[in-house]
């Protein structure tokens, strides 16, 4: 099956394809940063949806003894005044999960026996509460912490790799395009009002190292065409360096997002928001290699080793 996706993308894009993917390159930055701007715009007046792993609450782990639709236990729940409220299901549909955002821990014994009480009386008495438990504020603020200091300590690696094993300027354009990502992908967060939890730093973790991957290997090509070719333009060299390596990036992509969209589809609801994040992510990467990580390079051609 490998193989004939591989034809069937070099049919797509035969050998001597030469799409000009620089003659825009401008235009396409300016929208880029039009489109950071705008996420940071978005973070600014709607904020992350961030969930109890960060802003702290309960976390409540119920199984029926029958399967149940989900809406009715939400509308059940709903009825109790207890604030922010988000249910989905686990892997079985008996299987419920129940996150309630609360700030004070002097209320959690009460909200958790609302809640226990409001199942039993309108489900079952026989509600099995597999897991109750509390994160307060502090650790919510520590998650926040650490998971900034990962994603940090992420991008300095890879700019440190690909300074030792390019140059300079390439770790540049890579530490923009990662950093284009990661807003992006925000922004997506943002759009999309998904719970931003630890798995939501999972999912960024996932696409920072998809992209990295895809521009080293572009940037492989550079290097070689710069070292090969000397008579032509930078610019000529990054677009037959992208073009060279088009149908690898294009079979890359493919194959990844199909594996993810079986995560999105039949990975149940518990990995429906970082499926998601992970596909729009992926797309927000390739994106990035080709449009924003190569075409930078162009500001530092003239310290580019040939």
């Amino acid at each position: 099956m490998l193989a004939s996706s591989h034809f069937l993308l070099r049919n797509i894009f035969p050998q001597g394809t030469n799409i000009n993917f620089m003659r825009y390159r401008k235009p396409i930055l300016i929208s880029s940063v039009f489109l950071i701007f705008l996420t940071f715009f978005g973070l600014f007046k709607y904020s992350l949806n961030f969930g109890i792993d960060f802003t702290g609450g309960i976390l409540v782990e119920a199984r029926f003894p029958e399967a149940q639709d989900i809406a009715t236990v939400r509308r059940s729940i709903s009825t109790l005044d207890i604030g922010d409220v988000s249910i989905q299901t686990l892997d079985d549909s008996r299987d419920i999960m129940i996150r309630v955002g609360v700030k004070h821990e002097l209320d959690r014994d009460r909200y958790i026996n609302e809640i226990k009480d409001t199942l039993a009386r309108n489900f079952s008495t026989d509600v099995q509460f597999r897991k109750v438990e509390f994160i307060g504020a502090e650790v919510g603020q520590n998650m926040v912490e650490s998971s900034g200091f990962a994603v940090l300590l992420t991008m300095l690696g890879i700019l440190f790799y690909v300074w030792y094993r390019f140059d300079w300027q390439y770790s540049i354009g890579v530490i923009l395009g990662l950093i284009h990502d990661l807003i992006l992908t925000l922004g997506f967060l943002v759009i999309m009002r998904f719970e931003f939890n630890s798995t939501s730093i999972a999912a960024i973790l996932t696409i920072l190292g998809y992209s990295v991957n895809d521009t080293v290997v572009i940037y492989d090509r550079v290097r070689e065409n710069v070292r090969k070719i000397r008579k032509q333009s930078f610019v000529n060299i990054l677009n037959l360096s992208i073009n060279e390596t088009l149908t690898r990036t294009m079979l890359t992509v493919i194959t990844t997002l199909i594996a993810v969209l079986a995560l999105i589809f039949y990975g149940g609801e518990a990995l429906k928001s970082f499926s998601v994040t992970v596909f729009v992510g992926i797309i927000i990467g390739t994106y990035s290699s080709i449009f924003v990580s190569v075409p930078v390079m162009t500001f530092f051609k003239k310290h580019v080793n040939q």
